[in-house]
């Protein structure tokens, strides 16, 4: 009896481990993955879904970052723009969404060089690099895509780890015929960037500026340590880097940060982004007109149209 309860406990474990790795490692449709957080702010990512996969239009340039390009970039002006200095219909988009971690950035271009082929990819960089992971990367991550997640410095891995599995679980219940309300693309859904109208009064940005140096300021070792402290970001970005250089693909770097930028405008890690592409810092005086925002961390309609201005005259000088 003994024998028989261990083989049968050795059998069951097996076929528990099988059943995860099955799970795990099972085909996937990306798409329930970039629809299944349904809150306002998440919403775009369904656009960023139709755009990479079912949309037959191509896409030349592309804007890769957080809400700070999802508000600050209007690339349907910059597309305008292009036209009128070039002379060529240059396809632009705005693949951001709100919420801070490079490695959704690393899925949603290794998606674009995939479907795509772009010819340019702009990155956005803030002050310095998110040491935490984006809460939809274990959702859009496929299973070659793990690499994405599974990082030691990961300060969100359990968390990641959790939704990848746990996605994966409801996509298998949706197989099975458990309900999921998928949208179809082209019907209602977010644009591909959001303007405000409002202006950020001076009273509002003094109150903001006491959060935002908290923001800018959590850089707990020494520069020569920044490798140990940052090595989760820089990873991926090394990957992101390693996959532009793979393709052919031009990659610029964006510095589009808090309002107020600091004195001496440049992100810390500025000679990592010289060395590896182009690193693009706007007029400070667009980051210190509390006119041009509509909060302490997004740029207002007027903002907008400045940034993407500029950042249209830049492109023309680079394509």
């Amino acid at each position: 009896m003994k024998r028989f309860l261990i083989s049968f406990l050795s059998l069951a474990a097996l076929f528990g481990v099988l059943l995860v790795a099955a799970l795990l490692f099972m085909p996937y449709d990306k798409k329930f993955g970039y629809q299944l957080f349904k809150g306002d702010d998440l919403v775009k990512t369904r656009w960023v879904y139709c755009r990479l996969f079912e949309s037959n239009e191509p896409i030349d340039v592309a804007f890769v970052g957080t809400s700070h390009t999802y508000f600050g970039i209007n690339d349907t002006l910059i597309a305008e723009e292009l036209r009128g200095q070039l002379g060529e219909d240059i396809k632009v988009a705005n693949l951001a969404f709100p919420g801070r971690g490079r490695n959704h950035h690393l899925t949603i271009i290794e998606d674009l060089l995939e479907q795509k082929k772009p010819e340019v990819i702009v990155l956005e960089v803030m002050e310095h690099e998110a040491r935490s992971s984006h809460d939809v990367s274990g959702a859009i991550a496929s299973s070659g895509q793990l690499a994405s997640i599974l990082h030691p410095t990961n300060l969100k891995l359990v968390r990641d780890v959790s939704t990848y599995y746990n996605t994966r679980k409801r996509y298998l219940q949706y197989l099975l015929g458990a309900e999921e309300a998928l949208i179809e693309c082209g019907e209602a859904g977010a644009r591909s960037f959001a303007v405000e109208d409002t202006i950020l009064t001076r009273q509002q940005a003094e109150k903001a500026l006491t959060h935002l140096e908290s923001v800018r300021k959590p850089i707990y070792l020494s520069e020569d340590q920044w490798d140990i402290e940052f090595a989760f970001p820089l990873s991926i970005l090394n990957r992101i880097i390693d996959r532009c250089e793979e393709e052919g693909v031009e990659l610029i770097f964006l510095y589009n940060p808090y309002y107020t930028a600091p004195a001496t405008p440049a992100p810390y890690f500025t000679a990592f982004y010289k060395e590896h592409g182009t690193l693009l810092t706007p007029p400070k005086a667009i980051f210190d007109n509390h006119t041009y925002w509509f909060d302490g961390d997004h740029l207002n309609a007027r903002g907008n149209t400045l940034m993407s201005a500029w950042v249209a005259e830049q492109l023309s000088e680079l394509l």
